[in-house]
């Protein structure tokens, strides 16, 4: 959900913020990956997470 959260305050993601990684997040996450020079994935990586300012560990 933190993730949803950040995408859709950056414009990225307008979905619904229920913690599910659909086809959505997915792009949403690969054009966030794009932005800033990250390997598109489309997934949760270590790298992306840091780059959204998100703990990838609790």
């Amino acid at each position: 959900m933190r993730v949803q959260i950040k995408l859709r305050g950056l414009g990225l993601y307008d979905g619904p913020v229920d913690g599910a990684m659909n086809e959505d997040t997915r792009q949403a996450l690969r054009y966030f990956q794009d932005i800033k020079g990250l390997q598109k994935t489309g997934t949760m990586t270590t790298p992306t997470l840091n780059a959204m300012g998100i703990p990838a560990v609790n």
